[in-house]
């Protein structure tokens, strides 16, 4: 009778607890605490005494200790309806609730990993149980019938994290004795799964949360009847960061009957689209034939709740516009220029603009050579090309439906940096002098060569000069060995190094032939001088 009364007691504080804690939503400033209450999908103990035995579908769930593996068990308990939960939401807590119905004989220390592959309750056994993670959280066991509440907060923070990166999938939790194969004693304590008979005695996780939100950004808040302005639908935590993980389908509408959404100026019309994993945001427009103001609201079914947003936009009277926008073309640096030649390199920047006085830019197009057609939206480059001339056309649409003739720019893209040949010093250099001439070959087929710069022994020493199809560089050095490098840079800032080394002798036995040759030339001169005086004499 006592017995039946204590139980009593523990389901109607149980369901004091529950009636307390039901989902429900409260305001707290501009954001939502939501709380969830979550029932397990999966639970089930694996013993290692029995390592094919599975033991999912029971009542209860046991962790055990003893001497050896042989005498522990372990529960694994999985929640697959976390996906309810956005990605980007904000976790305040989560906390797994979980009873102890038949307590050990004294304290015990349950270890909680989360679980890192996927398994279910029909099939687990000891023998394929799947591998764990980190140590999430540790809870004491006490030897009384109580609810033991584990804190997950952090782990389940990483299953709905905002960006992808962190994102971890949700296996679960394994739940097991800190001393399972070393404990003393033989130790077994069990808890009620997810089959037991008393609803109320079930297994729950109770998270609180702040969910994530939809923001509307216009790219103006006026706009002319018969035209289109570019939105932009972002989803933020409550934190207003950015959320990339995982995919949203949003929902667009308009309070305006002659509204439409597309993914491009006069494209296709859309009532939705989608947010991809790896992505915060979708671009998209927006057109409309209605004088007045239009209420643009974007949302999402895909979970609940979720936060929407909407923006309010001014249409004004459709004007006059019958001439086509103007669009010019900039080329970055680096750029060289060779008579009516424009040379680039793969970083070269080039940059769209164009201009409307009437209606407005709609879009500008562009393409590389006979490539597809692109929508520009913002500068770009050659990096992926080959060397070699391009053509590269573009225009512009207003919103009155003008399209410019497509102009067309040619470039030539230079990639590759000069090539550097016939380096002389080289290995050892023997000579009279300590001057030493440096000479080197550099040619660019592209751009063309812009300067040769020369370092010796780690000092930079300047440009060397062309003189006829080398470039040379004349240095006072000591004997000894030196080292010595050319840095080749063509006219769009591709460049080219090699180094070399050589060891420098400075010979005075060639100066003391040179000496005595004089010595004998002088001595033959003043001998025929002798004589010649001589016959005269006589």
């Amino acid at each position: 009778m006592v017995c039946c009364v204590k139980l009593l007691i523990i389901i109607l504080l149980f369901a004091t607890i529950q009636s307390a804690t039901c989902f429900r939503i409260v305001e707290a400033g501009e954001t939502q605490l939501v709380f969830k209450r979550f029932h397990p999908s999966d639970d089930a103990a694996v013993w290692g005494c029995c390592v094919d035995e599975n033991y999912g579908g029971l009542e209860n769930i046991t962790i055990g200790a003893g001497a050896s593996l042989n005498d522990a068990s372990r529960i694994f308990i999985k929640f697959n309806n976390l996906s309810l939960i956005a990605p980007g939401s904000i976790i305040e807590s989560a906390i797994l609730y979980i009873y102890v119905y038949d307590p050990p004989s004294s304290k015990r220390q349950v270890n909680c990993h989360r679980v890192s592959a996927n398994w279910t309750e029909s099939t687990v056994t000891w023998r394929n149980q799947p591998d764990v993670a980190e140590l999430v959280a540790f809870e004491t066991v006490s030897t009384v019938q109580r609810w033991l509440a584990i804190d997950l907060k952090d782990s389940v923070a990483k299953i709905v994290s905002k960006d992808a990166s962190d994102h971890v999938p949700n296996y679960g939790w394994r739940l097991s004795d800190r001393d399972e194969s070393n404990s003393s004693e033989v130790s077994l304590y069990s808890f009620f799964s997810k089959e037991c008979k008393h609803l109320d005695m079930r297994p729950f996780l109770e998270v609180k949360y702040y969910p994530p939100r939809l923001e509307l950004t216009v790219s103006d808040r006026s706009m002319h009847a018969g035209s289109w302005v570019k939105m932009t639908v972002s989803r933020r935590t409550s934190r207003n960061e950015p959320v990339t993980s995982g995919k949203l389908r949003v929902i667009l509408g308009s309070s305006s009957t002659s509204a439409k959404f597309s993914l491009s100026p006069r494209g296709e019309p859309v009532s939705e689209l989608t947010i991809p994993p790896g992505s915060d945001s979708v671009e998209f427009w927006y057109y409309d034939d209605s004088v007045g103001t239009s209420r643009i609201y974007v949302r999402t079914e895909d979970y609940s709740p979720y936060g929407g947003d909407h923006v309010s936009i001014v249409v004004n009277p459709r004007i006059e516009d019958n001439s086509p926008p103007v669009t010019t073309i900039i080329v970055g640096d680096p750029k060289y220029r060779k008579n009516t030649d424009t040379y680039i390199s793969g970083s070269t920047d080039l940059t769209l603009h164009a201009e409307d006085d009437a209606s407005g830019v709609v879009e500008v197009k562009y393409r590389i050579g006979v490539g597809p057609w692109n929508t520009y939206t913002e500068k770009f480059n050659l990096s992926s090309y080959d060397d070699g001339a391009y053509v590269i056309e573009y225009y512009s649409v207003d919103n009155a439906g003008n399209s410019e003739s497509p102009k067309v720019f040619k470039v030539i893209l230079d990639k590759t940096p000069p090539l550097i040949s016939n380096a002389s010093p080289n290995r050892s250099l023997t000579q009279e002098s300590a001057s030493v001439t440096f000479t080197v070959s550099v040619e660019d087929e592209g751009s063309g060569v812009g300067e040769v710069r020369i370092i010796v022994d780690g000092s930079p020493q300047g440009v060397m000069e062309k003189s006829g199809d080398v470039y040379t560089k004349t240095l006072s050095l000591g004997e000894g060995e030196h080292t010595w490098s050319i840095e080749a840079v063509d006219n769009v800032g591709n460049t080219a190094s090699v180094s070399y080394s050589f060891t420098l002798t400075v010979s005075k036995a060639s100066t003391t032939i040179w000496l005595y040759v004089f010595i004998v030339i002088i001595i033959v001169i003043v001998a025929i001088s002798a004589l010649a005086l001589k016959r005269r004499r006589r």
